[in-house]
């Protein structure tokens, strides 16, 4: 079977994820949103999926798997971020869809390889490092 890319072949977003998108117009670790101005051009939201590798095709289509974030913090943070992290943030910005043990499933963990507890902990790191999230549940 030959493998394909997903870069170079993304499969079609649901039609579901305009209205997530819609919801979260800003990057959920700068803040930046569309229409701000920015030395970095061009500067763009774009969806960052927390699952990697083979079952990233899969969360493509499944709302607790997506993060807000501008081309900047994907490329400089979100692509190298511990998952336990990335959750931290899912936690912050989007509660509705937010679920740790779906995640967890997705990557072929046990549904508690990551705790609430270290989620919790790291959403403390954040606050405690000055990040207050805009529009956050928190």
């Amino acid at each position: 079977m030959k493998r394909t890319r997903l870069r170079r072949n993304p499969p079609q977003r649901p039609a579901y994820h305009a209205e997530w998108k819609a919801e979260h117009p800003f990057c959920w670790r700068c803040g930046w949103r569309e229409g701000q101005w920015s030395e970095v051009w061009p500067r763009r939201l774009e969806t960052h999926e927390m699952v990697r590798g083979p079952f990233r095709h899969k969360a493509f289509f499944l709302p607790y798997c997506w993060i807000r974030t501008c081309n900047v913090c994907h490329a400089e943070h979100f692509d190298s971020m511990p998952v336990v992290r990335q959750l931290a943030y899912k936690r912050l910005h989007d509660r509705k869809h937010y679920d740790r043990r779906a995640v967890n499933r997705l990557r072929r963990r046990t549904p508690s390889a990551i705790t609430e507890y270290q989620v919790l902990a790291e959403v403390e790191k954040l606050k405690l490092a000055g990040y207050v999230p805009e529009g956050g549940n928190e």
